[in-house]
């Protein structure tokens, strides 16, 4: 068996370890991480005895970097890079005036690939190796999203979005059509490489009727494997408009309920104003909701009930939500999450945060076997660090004599992707900036 190993400093997030978070930073300053030739994960450890166990193994010396798993990065809109940043509105007047026109755009072929490939290079430059992903309501958007994906290598969950009605008559598809182009993307695209997986993608209830909610069901329970993502309790004026196009649904989470849309497999992003009554559901169905703080900021939609959820015991990950959300980096995404959170009066630690951007990110997709830690036989998707070339606070300050936890609070306040120097998705390196 060809073997290589990478020897550095390495870090991951384990569950147990009697933690008051049930996470623990498990970390081998002298480490070591074998790889085996189908990209998985033979050994983790301390490099003496890894060297000795494997002596056979081509050797990868990365000079005291650190290695860390790849991010999971559980919510983005590819047709929306070029207006993260623009000003002044929250949610429902932030669709119309900026979001809408952009994604009209992505009917046109050339466009969406070139949105596709910018996106998957920004994704790959911060580090993360695992997304899930809005395209618009254009079939080719989506083809262009995953075929991109495809020839990079990146792993991704992508769906082409459903909206038939309360948004521009250009991005508004009926029903039948909408079918028939998710037929076709499924069959071609689903499970491919074992890498590339299909959502069902309503944008959220207000854009999509009753007819188009059953009819996403329907497929939802039908075919064995894909995820469901859409929006939920995002906005309080959202959660009235729902209110009022379904009155009689017992509340927002209900609506997808109602349409066999819930369940174990499904991502709603947000989920800031639910009600008890709805986190039950949640719990009870075991479906996910992806935290995107920098979105939740910008647009000044609220604070995420984090310690309410957790107690609840529902699982949350982390999303960059670009475009509304204003940056591709999840160490930055961490670090709004913590500061949202204090300012609520609660307190998250560097490890479950990190946690939130790694393992829980894979457990929100059913993956905890194959991604999220480097744990034997999972598969090798991970980024090599280099504090060194981060911002001068960063790189000049204080870092090494500092134990691993405060060292970890350290990247997610001060690190960019200028700090991501290689990254590795099944053993196999998609970028190194060093030959840049």
């Amino acid at each position: 068996m060809t073997l290589t190993i990478y020897l550095g400093e390495i870090w991951h997030a384990i569950e147990g370890g009697g933690s008051a978070s049930g996470v623990n930073l498990e970390t081998f300053e002298h480490g070591a991480l074998v790889i085996n030739a189908q990209g998985k994960i033979e050994a983790c450890g301390d490099d003496k005895n890894l060297l000795t166990r494997y002596p056979q193994a081509q050797r990868v010396e990365l000079g005291g970097r650190i290695i860390l798993p790849g991010f999971i990065d559980l919510h983005l809109h590819m047709p929306q890079l070029d207006i993260v940043g623009s000003y002044g509105e929250s949610l429902l007047g932030w669709l119309d005036k900026y979001t809408f026109p952009h994604e009209i755009k992505c009917q046109d072929e050339t466009y969406a690939r070139t949105s596709s490939e910018r996106l998957f290079q920004l994704l790959l430059a911060h580090g993360t190796t695992t997304s899930v992903i809005f395209s618009a309501t254009y079939k080719t958007s989506a083809e262009q999203c995953f075929q991109t994906a495809f020839d990079l290598g990146c792993r991704a969950i992508i769906g082409k979005v459903a909206m038939d009605r309360n948004a521009p008559e250009a991005l508004c598809q009926g029903v039948s059509a909408h079918v028939a182009d998710e037929e076709e993307l499924i069959k071609n695209w689903h499970g491919r490489d074992q890498r590339l997986f299909y959502a069902l993608t309503p944008r959220f209830a207000i854009s999509t009727s009753e007819e188009m909610l059953e009819a996403l069901g329907d497929t939802f329970q039908k075919t064995p494997g894909l995820y469901m993502q859409t929006h939920l309790s995002e906005n309080k004026d959202e959660v009235k408009i729902v209110k009022k196009l379904f009155p009689k649904a017992p509340h927002y989470l209900g609506v997808y309920a109602k349409y066999g849309l819930l369940s174990h497999r499904s991502l709603f992003a947000h989920g800031i104003h639910l009600s008890d009554e709805e986190r039950a559901l949640m719990k009870e169905s075991a479906g996910k909701i992806v935290h995107c703080p920098t979105s939740n900021a910008f647009l000044g939609s609220g604070f995420f009930p984090m310690t309410e959820l957790r107690q609840d015991g529902i699982l949350v990950g982390l999303g960059t939500d670009i475009g509304g959300g204003t940056s591709f980096s999840l160490w930055q995404t961490m670090l709004m999450s913590y500061q949202l959170q204090k300012l609520m009066g609660s307190s998250v630690t560097p490890s479950y945060l990190f946690y939130l951007a790694t393992l829980a990110g894979a457990k929100c997709l059913g993956l905890e076997k194959d991604l999220g830690n480097f744990a034997c036989g999972k598969n090798a998707d991970f980024q090599v660090i280099d504090y060194k070339q981060g911002s001068g606070l960063l790189s000049q300050g204080e870092f090494s004599g500092l134990c691993p936890e405060e060292r970890l609070f350290r990247l997610i306040t001060l690190g960019d992707d200028r700090i991501t120097r290689q990254v590795y998705i099944a053993g196999r390196q998609v970028l190194n900036k060093e030959i840049l």
